[in-house]
């Protein structure tokens, strides 16, 4: 595999938690089960709104995952350390691990971002999870690694101003025995950059930080 390029990687090539390590390398593809599905709206899906796969650059991004099994059955343990270093309160034991891979991304680089998505006690029995990936103006998804702030990175997205990219998001679930993670299932989403500029994308960055301080100024210990 060739070293990425650092100046055009779109997203980050490993994610590492803790002690936990997921490579890119070599993901299996489970058979996915009836009932099963990703989806998105450009507003809480408890609202009911209307789901859609295309959104403008700084709108807001909704997601829902539905799966045949408790969510517990998917999940990983938040290490020990990751729990005092990041100060994450007591009621968070569990996080799901995303990936997001752009789709016409070079496949020489091999680049992609993680998404943890942290997960209370009582979630690990449900069957489905709402997550923002970009929450209009507030949130209440308590997440390791904020996808909203890579997609306004203006210094990596300059790429696509005027354009529009394809993006897939995946529901890693840890294998036993080493072997490669399995993706339980994937849906596209589309971000149109038609109209962003390093302005705008700054606002929409800056405001996705905010919002994900509050929710970690909430969820962490003091």
């Amino acid at each position: 595999m060739k070293p990425v390029n650092k100046t055009k990687a779109l997203f980050i090539g490993l994610i590492i938690i803790g002690t936990v390590s997921i490579s890119i390398a070599q993901n299996i593809t489970v058979p996915i089960a009836t009932g099963t599905k990703m989806i998105f709206a450009p507003k809480p899906l408890k609202t009911k709104p209307a789901t859609q796969t295309e959104f403008k650059a700084g709108a807001g991004i909704y997601g829902s995952l539905v799966l045949p099994k408790p969510l517990k059955e998917y999940s990983r343990k938040i290490h020990a350390y990751d729990l005092e270093r990041y100060k994450i309160t007591g009621k968070y034991t569990d996080y799901l691990l995303l990936r997001a891979d752009p789709v016409d991304q070079d496949p020489n680089q091999r680049t992609w971002q993680g998404i943890t998505i942290y997960l209370k006690a009582a979630d690990l029995e449900k069957n489905s999870i709402d997550f923002e990936i970009m929450p209009s103006d507030s949130a209440s998804t308590f997440f390791g690694t904020p996808f909203c702030e890579e997609l306004a990175n203006g210094s990596v997205m300059y790429p696509y101003f005027g354009k529009k990219i394809e993006i897939k998001i995946s529901l890693l679930m840890p294998s036993k025995d080493f072997n490669p993670d399995q993706v339980v299932l994937s849906a596209n989403i589309t971000i149109d950059y038609s109209t962003a500029d390093y302005q705008s994308l700054n606002e929409w960055k800056a405001r996705c930080i905010k919002i994900n301080e509050n929710v970690q100024l909430i969820n962490k210990q003091p």
